[in-house]
């Protein structure tokens, strides 16, 4: 009978603390994580300043969006973003530092990732 109690008791525990980890992204901290996406955008060189401000502005529309707990329209702003950034960067192109646009890329998947955490199964 104590062996059950004990086996449940830590088979709770064990199931808080996978809870408790696949629950740490807030809406505050994957919204922090959009703002490094769009520092990431006006911090890179573009050969067109109109690009870095819609780029710029897309991120601003899908921290709209996390708010709004609209999170799989917010992953498709995200996902445009990197959908610019790839015809900016490729086919011969070069509107932007190839570099810039591996560190846009870096912060959009871990934006994307803290959204996914929000989402849940």
């Amino acid at each position: 009978m104590k062996t059950n109690a004990i086996m449940s008791a830590l088979g709770g525990l064990v199931l808080t603390v996978l809870v408790a980890d696949a629950g740490a992204w807030t809406i505050d901290e994957s919204s922090y994580k959009i703002g490094m996406l769009k520092k990431a955008i006006e911090a890179s060189y573009f050969t067109n300043d109109r690009d870095m401000t819609k780029l710029a502005l897309k991120a601003d529309a899908a921290d709209m969006k996390l708010k709004e707990a609209k999170f799989s329209d917010c992953i498709q702003k995200i996902g445009d973003i990197e959908f610019k950034v790839d015809a900016l960067y490729g086919a011969d192109k070069t509107k932007l530092d190839p570099d810039d646009a591996a560190d846009i890329h870096e912060a959009a998947a871990e934006a994307i990732t803290s959204i996914e955490g929000l989402m849940g199964d």
